[in-house]
């Protein structure tokens, strides 16, 4: 059993990494226009653990203590795109090794009045829907201490609006938390009709002694999609005291229109009994502007 464990952690990053350098078969697509992240912290998405996992890496969704925990999160996008979006998700302990997740994400713009002859309002009807909705659905299990897997699947209403395709994407997932100086790791892979994401992370925490109950550590991610050329990159630093106070802070670097730009992130996540309630702030790439995200959590 131990020498299967480790050949599933070393074989499954090895051939994420593979795909992340594999020439592209066709031709890369453009921007995705209302690709607006869903995050609750500054590191990888393929360590993001919680509810918000489900639509990252299923098998970082962590079994619940009691029966669930559900999370809301409210994204305003910069103000010179109109840009927002909402996100609802949960995972239900089904027993202490097994657990499934649902969410809901709905991404959009403020309604743009129709027009007839120019630019601005006039006397015509109606207003322009562009939006896009995924409900997104996964399966997670914990094998020994530390290691778990989860799979999942995606199915996304695109922006009619915009002459954009419905998707059904699936993926799968693996996940191992650190403990002490033992690095952990997460690793996730969607398959999709538009293409295939992939994301990598690895995290050391603590790096330091327990600092007054709390901790420091550090994480590193890579990721890919086929609506961007080049890889993503995200760097944080994390500090935990007695999980009642999360804190990270880090970079995050996309390829963009001037080669590779370098984006601050920061955020932070406060627990008060069965509830938390947490504040990210992200840069986006080509200087669009910052995105802010609110969550709150519950356990119940």
């Amino acid at each position: 059993m131990a020498s299967s464990r480790i050949n599933w952690r070393v074989t499954i990053p090895v051939l994420l990494a593979v795909l992340a350098v594999w020439p592209p078969s066709g031709r890369l697509r453009a921007q995705r226009v209302l690709d607006l992240p869903i995050r609750e912290s500054g590191g990888p998405d393929g360590l993001a653990t919680g509810p918000i996992a489900v639509f990252w890496n299923p098998a970082a969704g962590r079994i619940p203590a009691q029966r669930g925990e559900a999370l809301i999160v409210d994204v305003q996008g910069p103000h010179s795109t109109s840009l927002d979006g909402v996100a609802l998700a949960s995972f239900f302990r089904l027993d202490a090794s097994t657990a499934l997740g649902v969410g809901f994400r709905h991404v959009g713009l403020d309604e743009i009045p129709l027009t007839t002859t120019s630019p601005l309002p006039d006397d015509a009807e109606g207003s322009l829907d562009i939006s896009e909705t995924t409900l997104s659905v996964a399966a997670l299990r914990v094998v020994g201490r530390s290691l778990s897997f989860g799979a999942g699947a995606h199915f996304t209403r695109a922006a009619r609006t915009l002459d954009a395709r419905d998707e059904v994407e699936v993926g799968a997932g693996i996940r191992s938390a650190a403990d002490n100086w033992r690095p952990g790791f997460g690793a996730s892979i969607r398959f999709g009709e538009q293409g295939t994401d992939w994301t990598l992370g690895a995290e050391l925490a603590p790096i330091a002694a327990t600092l007054g109950g709390g901790a420091l550590g550090a994480s590193y991610g890579l990721s890919g999609s086929p609506w961007y050329r080049g890889l993503a990159h995200r760097v944080a630093l994390n500090a935990d005291w007695a999980s009642r106070v999360r804190i990270s802070a880090g970079v995050a670097s996309e390829p963009d229109v001037g080669g590779r730009s370098w984006d601050p992130v920061v955020g932070a996540v406060v627990e008060i009994q069965r509830y938390s309630v947490g504040l990210l702030r992200e840069e986006l790439s080509n200087g669009i502007g910052a995105v802010h995200t609110f969550r709150l959590g519950i356990t119940f």
